[in-house]
């Protein structure tokens, strides 16, 4: 049976999560005010359009001491055929999204919900501070390409200065030979 996000959040009050979170994350108490808040928010959207995402979690185990393994979630667009990192996703499009049945086969609602709420307020626990967070980052890639830009002028500049220069160099020193 397929579900989305937002049908899967209705069948569950918080306290009946808040264990397997725990669970889940180490500092899930620091935060946990901001992850009730955020259920309580996701429960009371209405009109939620179908997604064509689809919610896939998977277990994946580095190698090394330098490495846990965890769980990674992702969209995914069967349209595109390529997963998609959720993190920016609009939370009114988190819930139309189903969730891919290998999920549900391999994780409970709970967890589920837990690792979709950790996904979804990484970058902050309302959506206004993760539209700034967005910004943030556009802009920074925006001058670190306008700076790599410049430094590429700069570069071409020098160059051709030093062609003129060897240009020089040459149209002299064949003058000179010719005396």
């Amino acid at each position: 049976m397929d579900f989305t996000l937002y049908e899967l959040i209705d069948a569950y009050e918080f306290a009946d999560i808040e264990d397997t979170f725990v669970g889940l994350y180490k500092n899930y108490k620091r935060n946990a005010v901001g992850f009730e808040e955020v259920f309580e928010t996701l429960k009371d959207f209405e009109d939620i359009p179908l997604s064509e995402y689809t919610i896939c979690i998977t277990h994946v185990n580095e190698e090394g001491e330098d490495f846990d393994s965890y769980d990674h979630i992702t969209g995914y667009s069967e349209k595109e055929d390529l997963p998609v990192c959720l993190s920016f996703t609009p939370w009114n499009e988190w819930m139309g999204m189903k969730i891919d049945s290998e999920t549900l086969k391999n994780y409970s609602g709970e967890q589920i919900i837990c690792h979709c709420l950790w996904e979804m307020t990484f970058y902050g626990f309302n959506e206004d501070n993760i539209q700034k967070v967005i910004k943030e980052i556009s802009e920074a890639t925006f001058e670190e390409t306008f700076e790599e830009m410049e430094e590429i002028e700069e570069e071409a500049e020098s160059k051709e200065l030093l062609k003129e220069m060897l240009k020089y160099e040459i149209e002299s020193s064949s003058s000179s030979d010719e005396r």
